[in-house]
């Protein structure tokens, strides 16, 4: 996760993050919504066919977030992404 301490002209605080997919699960554990590899190994082999991006704001003087952005991408037999976008609503 990245911070960028310093509040844009409209007083928020951005953050941004990104990552890979690390995880003993195979293809088929994940169609099959299993929450843990079906397989024991000494030495799993990780699957690594995934990512995630996030980007979201902070109220500069709440520190409550005001959006959210979130994206998630996996390699299954297609590859399978999600996007995700939350927004405050003001009164």
């Amino acid at each position: 996760m990245e911070i960028d301490p310093l509040k844009n002209e409209a007083g928020l605080v951005n953050i941004e993050g990104e990552g890979r997919l690390h995880d003993e699960r195979s293809i088929y554990d994940f169609i099959g919504r299993s929450p843990f590899s079906m397989i024991i190994e000494d030495n799993p082999v990780m699957n690594d066919q995934g990512n995630f991006r996030i980007q979201y704001y902070l109220n500069g003087k709440t520190q409550l977030p005001e959006s959210l952005y979130l994206e998630c991408r996996i390699m299954l037999k297609e590859e399978k992404k999600v996007s995700v976008v939350i927004a405050a609503v003001s009164e």
